[in-house]
């Protein structure tokens, strides 16, 4: 399993996961002129998880071209591919995600994230397959 974080501008895989000086797809690809250059990822150990952890100096996630080049390669290589990305509403650095993906699972806020603000992601991100919705800060939300 591949875990691709496309958020430029709020990345937090490198740290959550103790990474140093990561190398997120745009920088990859453009040093990538052959398919002979290999992609970087860094394996989580014990998890059967590799990471591409955005990359800090690449604020805005990589483009519509460059994404689907780099799944396409990278669909070779890992038997899944998750993509990490920004919020929909806010980011029209999504829409550049959605062409090369097979499904989409919304993340919301418990308490937070309004049904109608869910409506609004699903019907933006049409026709893409969303499969579902992972609901988190549940104990947050709980203690409140």
């Amino acid at each position: 399993v591949l875990l691709i974080e496309a958020n430029g501008r709020t990345p937090a895989l490198a740290s959550l996961f103790g990474l140093s000086e990561p190398v997120g797809l745009p920088r990859q690809m453009a040093r990538r002129q052959t398919a002979l250059v290999p992609w970087t990822a860094w394996d989580i150990a014990g998890t059967g998880l590799s990471v591409i952890p955005a990359d800090p100096q690449d604020a805005i996630g990589p483009s519509r071209a460059t994404f689907r080049t780099a799944t396409e390669d990278l669909r070779e290589v890992y038997d899944y591919i998750v993509v990490d990305s920004p919020s929909a509403l806010d980011s029209a650095d999504v829409m550049a995600l959605i062409d090369p993906v097979d499904a989409i699972v919304l993340a919301a806020r418990a308490k937070k994230t309004r049904a109608r603000e869910l409506e609004r992601t699903r019907d933006q991100l049409a026709p893409g397959e969303v499969l579902g919705v992972v609901l988190l800060d549940i104990q947050e939300a709980a203690r409140s």
